[in-house]
């Protein structure tokens, strides 16, 4: 094409003025204000932009896209692309409005959150003709294939891709692909729990060998007929050792049983009442495979071989029952030190439902101890007035526990299962402090008492009233952490040179002065905040905490007054909208679908750039 032809097609008016020789200084002011607007307006767009993208990147809470950059497209594309969570739920539909015939977008939003497609449909139902977004739809929930059109639901060559995307669309399909056999093993195939949910009239060896291999349950699905057939019946169990529960007596071998145990260890109850269940090697078997005690043929409960192995192997059902110590019933075994190590090992609190002898044996306590710190409460006296085991304890770099990994029931009678003494009945398993299940000489100990503070705050409230007076003792803990302040003495909580040497050893100790010596000691306190950064933050925060409280009101005050709050109110005047979108950069949100049109969204915008970007012109950059 000639440039004669172009500049037919699409004429250009280029007007050049000369700044330097025009006689119109009013008009050249009024261009160069203009000039200076757009460069202001554009740069401060760029800059909310970014601010947006950094926002958005540190933020976890929904965020929402304003009016003006809704008509960036890279933006929302960059924004959707790299978004872990989901857009603001409740004005999603107006979201997807605006977007509604941008399928790349459309597709993106999906991504985010399975339940757009309902929205997704109901604003342009062309949607349910587009084999990308419904593949999506269904890959997230399989039920979505019952709105996809019925050219999709009738194209077999379509149900077949789908159901390799998600093999529970079978649910879905049309009556006649549910008797569909090549359909049916590509679903089976995949996930043998969609068995379930077909016809029993299509079920063939074959079929329920190939559901059974991938989904072992899957045999209680099928009749006697299947479930009598040695190979389907092995390879289910070989699957799912739960399967073992839909295996017909009459085929149940040893062969079956072992490779059941083997898969799933904890289902050897499940043929308790066979002659297998007897079996001491398959009881060890078990327990090697993950079967706790609670699931062994009490028969072999006195078995040492098999006891230590289940409470080393334990199941996933019994992660959260800690008294399997309970089931063993031979005294011996009880008593026995290997057994109680390995049990204090998975729960130090346990100790307390051991023996005397267990209880007062120094390597168990100080493995229950590493376990669960708690785990002093139930040693022996003798071994809670020892030196080395409250260092052992207090010494640990990090603390492991906030609270007791098992609760004794002191109510109970059975003396097999608990301890119960007149002192630990009258006690109450609590978060004490750890220092207080010491004995009285240990509480004492100036050497113990600041490791068990530092290691546990609580402690401080086991220091006896002769060293809350003693100013050395005390400052030394001081130190440690400031409020040691609140339990010192009377005496020395009206000393006002103490205090201020706490102050001054840790500025955190003027939190827990009384308010007479607060006030006295403001100044000093400041001058210890500004020496450290937190400090400063926290004098800050004290001291102008009401002032700030003030300002939000009155921010507060204002907005509400103008009504240009941020609410999920629907306004359906088109004037007060247009006032509304000078403050509120997702007015979009209060506008209802109905005036929602391309015009009106652009009006708004218009409205945006004029009154927060000098009236620049902002690039429109959706196609």
């Amino acid at each position: 094409m000639n440039s004669d032809a172009l500049c037919q097609k699409d004429p250009v008016v280029l007007v050049l003025i000369d700044f330097n020789n025009s006689n119109n200084q009013e008009g050249i002011k009024l261009l160069k204000k203009k000039f200076e607007n757009q460069q202001k307006g554009y740069a401060k767009y760029l800059i909310k932009k970014q601010e947006l993208l950094i926002q958005h990147k540190k933020s976890d809470s929904s965020f929402k896209i304003p009016l003006e950059l809704m008509y960036d497209r890279p933006f929302v594309m960059e924004i959707l692309q790299n978004i872990h969570k989901q857009l603001s739920y409740w004005n999603t539909k107006k979201f997807l409005f605006f977007f509604k015939n941008d399928k790349e977008i459309i597709l993106q939003c999906l991504k985010l959150q399975k339940d757009y497609f309902k929205e997704i449909i109901s604003i342009n139902d062309k949607f349910t003709n587009d084999f990308d977004i419904i593949s999506l739809a269904v890959k997230q929930n399989y039920q979505y294939l019952e709105n996809a059109s019925l050219e999709i639901q009738n194209s077999k060559e379509c149900i077949l891709k789908l159901i390799e995307i998600n093999p529970k669309c079978y649910y879905s399909l049309l009556n006649k692909f549910k008797k569909d056999k090549s359909i049916i093993e590509k679903a089976v195939s995949l996930d043998g729990s969609v068995l379930n949910g077909v016809p029993g009239k299509c079920f063939t060896n074959n079929i329920v060998k190939i559901a059974v291999s991938n989904y072992g349950q899957a045999l209680g699905y099928v009749s006697m007929e299947f479930r009598n057939i040695y190979d389907i019946a092995l390879t289910a169990v070989k699957q799912n050792g739960y399967a073992i529960i839909y295996v017909p007596e009459e085929i149940l071998d040893e062969t079956i049983v072992t490779e059941a145990i083997k898969k799933s260890g904890i289902n050897i109850t499940h043929i308790q009442f066979t002659k297998f269940y007897k079996e001491r090697h398959l009881n060890l078997l078990a327990a090697q495979y993950g079967a706790s005690l609670e699931f062994i043929n009490e028969d072999f409960r006195n078995d040492k071989e098999i006891v230590l192995q289940a409470i080393k192997n334990k199941s996933d059902y019994s992660s959260w029952r800690k008294d399997y110590y309970k089931l063993i019933r031979d005294e011996t075994l009880r008593k026995d030190k290997e057994i109680c190590l390995i049990v204090v090992k998975e729960t130090g609190c346990m100790l307390g439902a051991m023996p005397d002898e267990i209880r007062d044996d120094k390597d168990v306590v100080i493995q229950a101890i590493q376990t669960n710190e708690f785990a002093i409460e139930f040693a022996s006296d003798r071994l809670r007035n020892d030196r080395d085991i409250a260092i052992e304890l207090f010494s640990k770099t990090q603390r492991k526990s906030y609270y007791p990994d098992y609760i004794i029931d002191y109510r109970s009678k059975n003396e097999l299962y608990v301890l119960n003494t007149e002192e630990e009945k009258n006690r109450k398993l609590t978060q004490q402090p750890l220092l207080s299940f010491f004995s009285k000489e240990i509480q004492e100990d100036k050497e113990i008492i600041p490791l068990a503070f530092k290691f546990d705050n609580n402690s401080l409230y086991c220091i006896p009233e002769m060293l809350r007076k003693d100013k050395d003792f005390m400052m030394k803990l001081i130190e440690i952490h400031g409020m040691a302040t609140e339990c010192v003495s009377d005496d020395l909580k009206k000393d006002k040179d103490f205090n201020l040497m706490a102050v001054k050893k840790d500025y955190t100790s003027y939190l827990f002065l009384s308010h007479e010596m607060k006030c006295e000691l403001v100044k000093e306190w400041l001058n210890c905040c500004q020496q450290d950064q937190r400090g400063i933050q926290l004098s800050k925060v004290l001291i102008d905490i009401k002032k700030q409280y003030e300002l939000i009101q009155i921010e507060y005050s204002k907005e509400r007054n103008n009504n240009i709050l941020y609410s999920f109110e629907t306004i359906e005047d088109k004037d007060r909208l247009k006032e509304l979108a000078k403050y509120n950069d997702c007015i979009y949100e209060n506008t209802p679908l109905a005036l929602l049109s391309d015009e009106f969204m652009k009006e708004l915008r218009d409205i945006r750039h004029k009154h927060c970007y000098y009236g620049c012109r902002i690039p429109d950059l959706y196609p």
